[in-house]
């Protein structure tokens, strides 16, 4: 290679590359952060069906009704 090319690989390497490490952490981050949401849609669903019923017990049927469970 000469020397040109061998810089434009390197820089290709240093800029496309990412390593294990860092798409871990970050998926490790979108993770997290996507479970929480969940967790508090889940929650607040969870109270909703509670609210509405009469005895303030959910039952099966509820969830089939919002077609979420």
């Amino acid at each position: 290679m000469t020397y040109w090319q061998d810089r434009q690989f390197n820089q290709r390497k240093i800029l496309l590359d990412k390593t294990i490490e860092e798409t871990q952490e970050k998926l490790a981050t979108v993770y997290k952060s996507s479970m929480k949401d969940i967790e508090n849609d889940m929650r607040s669903l969870y109270l909703e069906l509670q609210q509405q019923s009469a005895d303030g017990k959910v039952k099966i049927n509820d969830l089939y009704r919002y077609n979420r469970y």
